[in-house]
């Protein structure tokens, strides 16, 4: 958790430092620090899904990172 708390220090919009605070959050039974992440999440998610469509290179989705981009990838489990 610090790590990531770390990273989020420096960028806070980083998705993988939230989604790696949100598993140990869960593991420790952690239901406010668990909400807050997954709130945060779902929000750089739906903010990016939001942005475009994905189906050609006009109305592709706009990440602000490549990062980001593969967070998305994993979230809805493509390639």
């Amino acid at each position: 958790i610090e790590l990531a708390q770390a990273t989020l220090k420096e960028n806070y919009l980083d998705i993988d430092a939230h989604w790696a605070i949100l598993t140990a959050a869960n593991t420790l039974k952690d239901t406010e620090l668990s909400a807050h992440h997954l709130y945060m999440v779902k929000g750089i998610l739906d903010s990016i899904v939001k942005s475009g469509d994905g189906r050609s290179e006009a109305t592709a989705f706009v990440v602000i990172s490549v990062s980001e981009e593969y967070a998305m990838l994993r979230a809805f489990k493509l390639r």
